[in-house]
């Protein structure tokens, strides 16, 4: 099989080291030259070799600072450097090594020790890149485990109850809409990343409601007080699922935030919640942002004891309050940034019952033609 031949960047403003260099160089690798740091900036900007040959001492920007500005790049930061000197002063070795350098080549030139020393260098780099590879590919695999993970838990809760299945899918929206609003706020807990890990985990924040039985979880009237102390629980019958699942995967961010948000996604700022009644900045942030979004989904959802409710009166509950709903139960930082962005709630939860209903009209159609 065809292999191209792997490239080295030799940059000196001596003519004959140039000619030296790359006659050394040119019959086992793709060799390019540069006579000063401008000509190889630029040449930079439309090759990338696999090794860099610099030398120290040039006019203008000299190798030392070359090589710190290629390093700061990321297209070059990762690109081994040989520096080429005929200095062989340990203080100019030691200054050429923290800024990147990977190691000297020495004048006069010796053919075979700078072949061999390059070749060297290539297949560690070969190494370094193929070490890399795998470990993208192991990410990948990981981030597949965890999608899977995600779904499979939500299907768990959307067999038992299609509408909470929904619920779980407008949630991840929600959040991410809310969270990106507050991120101003909280710019070191809500960077990119902790947002989208924190979006993907709130869906799994009902998954405990696998262990209440139908009779009550279903149940069309009031909930007696036991029963309604057994729906408590699924705050905590979450937390030992993902507990468990963590011994079996190890502990990860996004779990972590999965079990604040299904731990204390009912406790609320005034210390009225469940399970822990805790209160203001006890509860994780995660779960502050969760308990709104939580409350405003079931307003908008028909339940078999309670028809759903209108974008504008659940907006007007969350915010006045009713009698069983009060604004004092969410983090004042959380309900101003709700109210700034409830006109988003509404478009996705709009955009979602519109693909339920299209996915309902699909499915009955197949049954009719079966």
């Amino acid at each position: 099989m065809y292999m191209e031949k792997q490239e080295v960047l030799i940059v000196d403003d001596d003519e004959i080291n140039l000619k030296m260099l790359s006659s050394i160089c040119k019959k086992d690798w793709k060799t390019y030259t540069a006579n000063t740091a401008e000509h190889a900036l630029k040449l930079l900007g439309d090759v990338k070799p696999d090794i860099i040959l610099l030398d120290v001492v040039m006019p203008g920007i000299d190798g030392f600072e070359l090589c710190s500005i290629l390093k700061k790049r990321r297209q070059t930061k990762n690109i081994p450097i040989f520096f080429i000197t005929a200095d062989t002063d340990k203080v100019n070795e030691k200054k050429g090594l923290s800024v990147g350098a990977v190691d000297y080549l020495t004048k006069p030139f010796n053919a075979e020790v700078v072949k061999s020393r390059i070749r060297n260098q290539l297949e560690l780099e070969k190494y370094r890149k193929n070490l890399e590879h795998l470990v993208k590919l192991k990410t990948l695999e990981l981030e597949n485990t965890k999608e899977a993970l995600i779904a499979a838990m939500a299907i768990m809760a959307e067999y038992r109850d299609n509408d909470t299945g929904m619920h779980i899918k407008r949630t991840g929206y929600y959040f991410k809409c809310l969270a990106c609003r507050l991120k101003e706020k909280f710019p070191e807990k809500l960077n990119d990343n902790n947002i989208d890990l924190m979006s993907q985990s709130a869906t799994l924040h009902d998954i405990g409601k696998v262990g209440i039985t139908d009779k009550i979880l279903l149940k069309c009237g009031d909930l007696t007080g036991k029963e309604y102390n057994a729906i408590k629980n699924h705050t905590l019958i979450g937390r030992d699922i993902l507990k468990r699942t963590e011994e079996f995967i190890g502990p990860s961010k996004f779990l972590r935030f999965a079990r604040e948000i299904v731990e204390f996604h009912h406790e609320r700022y005034d210390g009225a919640g469940y399970p822990h009644g805790i209160k203001g900045e006890e509860i994780p942030l995660s779960a502050q942002i969760m308990s709104i979004i939580d409350v405003y989904d079931a307003l908008r959802s028909k339940r078999p004891y309670k028809k759903a409710m209108s974008h504008k009166e659940a907006v007007k509950i969350i915010t006045i309050g009713d009698d069983r709903i009060k604004p004092s139960f969410f983090s004042p930082l959380v309900l101003n940034a709700f109210i700034e962005c409830a006109s988003n709630f509404e478009y996705i939860h709009l955009e979602l019952q519109e693909k339920k209903e299209k996915d309902h009209s699909v499915n009955t159609t197949k049954q009719t033609l079966m």
